[in-house]
């Protein structure tokens, strides 16, 4: 009798854990998807309003722009904390506009939202750039058929097939000798996500380096110099 009972906590037990994992990956589910779907219009606004506060505007218009800009990072900051996340960057100063000619490079750009694809677009034509864009993994493989890429800025989180699955795509091509293998494309991940968990997960998936949204320009402009020598000068 006593070792049916001690048989019916033990498994009483297991099945306790076994609700608590499921539980905790609800969980982290659930925040990975509000820090997806909240944050990302939050920082596509952080990021025009940046740029456009760089535009001729009125003192009025500044006022406004700024209440809004100011409202937004009080919310992302709100959201962060909830999420366990870094504090955004601040305001971007003005792109170099001859950064092309100095360090060419073809780009891809992989983001799903078309704010941040916007957003992304105009500081990287500020740049000189003109890059391809991708609204998801599956299309930055087709695109891959066809074209050579220096650098792919990979979203993480995009529809269809995400950025680590594209990036783990791209990592085992196929290819019949290393002669004929075509060049392998620098990938950064763009990502809302800035934990270390995160950022491990893409380099694990076979991701070169991590770029956090809403997208810093020294940053930005930093990691183009650094691919671009490394290219360069493997």
């Amino acid at each position: 009798m006593l070792l049916l009972l001690v048989a019916i906590l033990l498994i009483t037990l297991c099945l306790c854990l076994v609700y608590i994992r499921r539980l905790h990956h609800r969980r982290n589910s659930l925040l990975s998807y509000l820090s997806h779907e909240i944050r990302t219009p939050m920082n596509g606004i952080v990021g025009m309003s940046t740029l456009l506060d760089q535009t001729s505007l009125t003192k009025e218009q500044r006022h406004y722009l700024t209440t809004i800009r100011t409202c937004c990072e009080q919310l992302l900051q709100v959201a962060n904390s909830a999420l366990d996340q870094p504090p955004p960057n601040p305001p971007a100063p003005s792109a170099i506009p001859t950064l092309a000619i100095q360090y060419p490079l073809h780009i891809l750009l992989a983001e799903d939202n078309p704010i941040n694809q916007q957003l992304a677009m105009i500081l990287l034509k500020k740049m000189g750039y003109c890059p391809d864009i991708a609204a998801n993994g599956k299309e930055v493989l087709d695109r891959l058929h066809d074209t050579q890429y220096d650098i792919i800025f990979m979203d993480v989180q995009m529809p269809e097939m995400d950025g680590l699955a594209a990036t783990r795509a791209i990592r085992n091509r196929p290819t019949i000798s290393a002669a004929a293998a075509p060049p392998t494309p620098i990938i950064i991940a763009m990502t809302a996500n800035t934990t270390p968990r995160d950022r491990e997960q893409c380099l694990a998936a076979g991701m070169n380096d991590y770029l956090a949204k809403p997208i810093d320009l020294p940053e930005l402009t930093s990691m183009l110099k650094k691919w671009a020598l490394q290219k360069k000068h493997p």
